[in-house]
Formats: structure tokens, sequence, C-alpha cells
């Protein structure tokens, strides 16, 4: 099986993404903690949840950024992890828009304690920005696992670039 020239940009591009989108969610995931009832706060917000629900539902956001931060660093079930990523992407995206569509500005504390604050608009930039490179990160990740049988590369041979 012959490497043709691009592979090694794919895999050094795949190797960024997952280290890049890993340390951005390790991040955002551990800023929380210093700041998990104004999350919840905001959470609470937009929600018609309970204060103690919206609590757990922060504690587990950030426990998925944070894990799944480590899991794209390990490069331990990248696809999966993107996918998932690429939900939680799209519910904040619908929230966003909601929120600019009434004309609300929420602030979102997504980065915790780093105390980003970005408009929302900004926010709807930024998560279109992250759900493409995470869609990147899927299609260059290699697929593994019983049944998963995606060639070198997560393509069949028939589907190589190269």
């Amino acid at each position: 099986m012959s490497v043709g020239p691009a592979q090694p940009f794919l895999r050094g591009t795949e190797l960024v993404l997952r280290i890049a989108l890993g340390i951005v969610f390790i991040v955002a995931g551990l800023g929380k903690i210093f700041v998990l009832g104004e999350f919840a706060g905001t959470i609470s917000g937009i929600t018609y949840l309970s204060p103690d629900a919206s609590i757990a539902l922060a504690a587990v956001l950030m426990a998925v950024e944070i894990l799944g931060g480590i899991a794209l660093i390990a490069r331990f079930m990248v696809v999966p992890v993107s996918v998932l990523f690429c939900l939680l992407l799209a519910v904040f995206l619908w929230v966003l828009a909601s929120a600019v569509i009434q004309g609300r500005e929420i602030q979102c504390h997504c980065f915790g304690l780093l105390n980003i604050a970005l408009s929302n608009r900004a926010e709807i930039v930024l998560d279109i920005i992250l759900f493409n490179l995470f869609v990147l990160l899927g299609i260059l990740s290699p697929l593994k696992g019983p049944g998963l049988t995606r060639g070198e590369h997560g393509r069949s041979p028939d589907q190589r670039l190269c």
C-alpha cells in the first residue's frame, strides 16, 4: 500500500485538530468549575429546569467537555466524541440563534474563570467554526473497533484521496 503525498499532511492535520480541540474543551470545562453556579444560572435562565436540575446539567456538561477533551488528546473514540461535540454545538447554536432572534443577550460563562465575554453573534460564529472543525476531525480520524472496517486514514481503499 503506497502512501500518497497528502497523507502525512492529513495525519498532521488530524493530530493538530485533536490536540487543539481537546485543549479548548478541557480549558472550557475546567474554567466552569469555578463559576458552576453562574453557568447553572445561565442554564436555568434559558430553560424551564429547576435550580438543582440546572446545577446537575451544568456539572454534566462540564464533565463532558473535560472528558471529551481528554479523549481527543488521547485519541480515544475520536469519531464518537466528535459526533457528541457536534450535537452539543448544534444545541448551543440553537439556543444562541433563538436569543438573537428574540433580541436577548445570553452571558453563557462558556469559558468560566477565563471570563471571555463574547456577544451572542460572536459565539454563533465561534460555534459554527468549532462544529465544522469537529466534522473535519471526524472525517480525518480512522474508526477502530469491532465491526468498524474503515481502512487507513478512515476511508475504505476505494475512497482514499491519494
